[in-house]
């Protein structure tokens, strides 16, 4: 048994929740209803999760050793997450201002770019062959081309969290072994096509497995050559903070599991929607809420 289910590298920060009635217009005031200071980042919220629902998990990204650093790292080891791999402290540890409104239940998010980034010499090889999955958010796409030849020798799973698409993608993203690109992914890359239909062209210019989270609507994957529908069961939206991340930590999870992948994604969904019922990105579903867990006998 390898010592980690899933090892997420990527981003860490502080998000500071800031809850409103609606959006407010440029140039007005809007009166504050809520406030919550939660750790954030792709990577760092997904390892949450996963150990949340019982993963062994640990988080590598970088750190200040300022107050949000301390405040972010004690919120991971709250759930369960491994920080052992982490490199020492440095640099200034970013701030994300979330901006939620009660009306739509949707958030608008300003963040501090992370000041240091991640290198190679941050990741030992001999971490790849302890994990089942690697999950790798923005902040670490360009390790892949690093990290992807260590993980096929070690047989490592290597799941993207892929955001957004830079130019020469195919070249970081494209080496993975599961391309779950956000909606924004695919409007960048193809713009104008429907999401089934740029989706299929995705899977055409990579030998990875391809899906796309699509917010409320769900997701849609690429499986046997055709397109399959993974639709988000009916919530009380109340914050869509981190609901994507979580998405990505469940999926990992599941993978590292040995779930197939269609049971994996549906139930990644069913978890990344039972979150949104709460304010910030760590409002996850108790266990009994998020079971039957994919990868227990029925």
């Amino acid at each position: 048994m390898r010592r980690y289910d899933v090892v997420c590298i990527g981003r860490a920060c502080v998000d500071e929740i800031l809850v409103v009635d609606s959006f407010p217009a440029e140039d007005t005031k809007a009166p504050l209803r809520e406030r919550l200071t939660e750790g954030g980042g792709q990577a760092s919220t997904a390892a949450c999760l996963a150990a949340h629902l019982g993963g062994r998990v640990a988080f590598l990204g970088v750190l200040g050793e300022d107050a949000p650093g301390r405040f972010a790292r004690q919120r991971m080891a709250r759930f369960g997450v491994d920080l052992g791999p982490c490199p020492r402290p440095r640099g200034r540890t970013p701030v994300a201002f979330c901006l939620a409104s009660r009306a739509t239940g949707s958030r608008t998010i300003v963040y501090e770019p992370s000041a240091e980034p991640l290198t190679e010499r941050d990741v030992p090889p001999s971490l790849i062959p302890e994990a089942s999955v690697i999950l790798v958010d923005p902040q670490a796409e360009h390790l892949l081309p690093y990290l992807v030849p260590l993980c096929r020798q070690a047989g490592t799973l290597v799941v993207a969290d892929a955001e957004h698409a830079r130019p020469g993608w195919e070249r970081t993203w494209g080496l993975v072994d599961v391309l779950a690109a956000g909606s924004s992914f695919l409007a960048e890359v193809f713009p104008g096509l429907s999401p089934v239909a740029a989706l299929e062209r995705l899977a055409s210019r990579t030998p990875a497995a391809c899906l796309a989270t699509l917010g409320p609507e769900g997701a849609l994957a690429w499986i046997d050559g055709k397109p399959r529908r993974f639709p988000a069961p009916r919530v009380e939206v109340r914050d869509t903070t981190g609901a994507g991340d979580a998405f990505h930590g469940a999926l990992a999870l599941a993978l590292a599991r040995g779930v197939a992948a269609p049971e994996a994604i549906g139930w990644a969904v069913r978890v990344a929607s039972l979150c949104c019922r709460g304010l910030g990105g760590r409002s996850f579903p108790g266990l009994d809420e998020a079971r039957p867990f994919p990868w227990e006998p029925r």
